[in-house]
């Protein structure tokens, strides 16, 4: 075998590894590194062999003709979503396979300093305190509950994200603690000021919600990717778990001690019901916010919004008490097909515009509402739980669904298309 070929392969499978790992901890989905991978292993004239989870990326390549294979293997330590490093990855690996950049050169791209977040930490602050503020406010229409929620909602995720960053804490472990600080706070201004719980807290909650987790572990269940998409139910299932724990924890904790607010205000004090421009002027700050929070590059925040707009705009066509699938089926079926045609206009990832427009579709509020209902004693928390899967399902079928006539309209019966 020629030593700069053998070279050459080691050099790929290294970069293949980390450049694996980093799509998949910047929340990429497994199908879609896996495809690339071996489409430029095959490029650069190697047998190439992929298998990626949730947890770790595996890569087997071996020059054609030779029997002697080269593995590398690589853990993935965290999680996240940073959609400025999945538009750096993904450029990175085109490169590679259309032979501007061979894979000796790609591996000091790949080191921490080239992955950092594209927005200075206040600014993701400031973010974050808009997302809770405006869901709130959407939700409620009340300006202190809102102002409440915004406040305590930004302060808690960024201690929980601090905490957990420094503790090296799990995911699910630092969730469960940020939800145990929001209510805690939501507490305190529901005896001191008689604001209801869960107006302060739904900002937070709405942010770590695993709704579009478990859109994407049933797009990979639906594609037959059994082990990652089963890991991702699985971690969805457990952010449920832990801030269900949370809830009825500080929910029993104020009845073991008679905690309970008095006077509770509940006033619609700024009514953005009868308004659509006030409801789609909060709804698009919410998503051009969380936008900002998973590294949208600033030239996509904009039409990101404009993306969740449309969706949402679909989605209010219906009666929500008649219709539970076909407004989530349509509407992440326009929210597919405009993030694929503004992906082929920019030439970046569609999964740029279409994750944080699906914020307004996936079914964490309803999953909240679930909770919220238990708690309340309500006789619709069940009717309520079982929304949850069935409008994920929608979403990912809509989803899927839009692939079809980007296929068609590629011209080419061999092209696959991610979302």
């Amino acid at each position: 075998m020629d030593n700069d070929k053998q070279k050459e392969l080691t050099a790929f499978t290294r970069a293949a590894t980390q450049c694996g790992s980093r799509y998949l901890a910047a929340g990429g989905p497994t199908s879609r590194i896996e495809e690339k991978l071996t489409q430029a292993g095959h490029r650069l004239g190697f047998k190439t062999e992929v298998f990626a989870t949730p947890a770790s990326v595996f890569v087997s390549a071996s020059i054609h003709g030779h029997d002697e294979v080269i593995t590398a293997f690589e853990v993935i330590k965290s999680q996240g979503i940073n959609l400025a490093e999945l538009q750096r990855l993904d450029l990175l690996l085109q490169r590679m396979s259309d032979g501007e950049m061979r894979p000796r050169t790609a591996l000091p791209l790949l080191s921490e300093e080239h992955s950092a977040h594209p927005y200075p930490p206040y600014v993701r602050f400031v973010a974050v305190v808009l997302v809770c503020l405006m869901a709130s406010l959407f939700r409620y229409n009340n300006i202190i509950g809102a102002l409440c929620s915004g406040l305590f909602g930004g302060l808690t995720y960024w201690t929980a994200q601090s905490l957990g960053t420094r503790l090296r804490l799990p995911q699910i472990f630092g969730d469960f603690i940020g939800s145990l600080f929001i209510l805690a706070f939501a507490g305190v201004c529901s005896i001191l000021a008689g604001i209801p719980p869960y107006m302060t807290s739904i900002g937070y909650f709405i942010l770590i919600v695993p709704g579009l987790n478990l859109t994407t572990a049933m797009s990979e269940l639906a594609e037959s990717h059994f082990v990652s998409g089963t890991i991702k139910l699985m971690r969805s299932m457990l952010v449920l778990l832990a801030m269900g724990v949370a809830l009825l924890l500080s929910f029993e904790f104020a009845e073991l001690y008679q905690l309970h607010a008095h006077n509770l205000v509940y006033v619609k004090n700024f009514d953005l019901g009868d308004s659509f421009f006030l409801r789609a002027s909060c709804l698009s700050v919410v998503i051009a916010s969380s936008a900002v929070v998973f590294a949208v590059p600033k030239s996509d925040v904009f039409w990101t919004a404009i993306t969740g707009l449309i969706g949402w705009v679909i989605l209010q066509q219906f009666d929500a008490d008649r219709f539970v699938v076909i407004p989530s089926f349509l509407a992440s079926f326009s929210i597919a097909l405009i993030s694929l045609g503004l992906g082929r206009a920019f030439k970046t990832p569609s999964q740029i515009y279409s994750v944080p427009a699906i914020l307004g579709l996936v079914p964490g509020l309803l999953a909240f509402s679930t909770f919220e209902a238990y708690t309340q004693g309500s006789e619709t928390q069940f009717q309520i739980f079982f929304k949850v899967p069935v409008i994920a399902g929608a979403i990912v079928f809509g989803f899927l669904t839009a692939r079809i006539p980007a296929v068609i309209a590629s011209n080419d019966e061999n092209s696959t298309v991610n979302i």
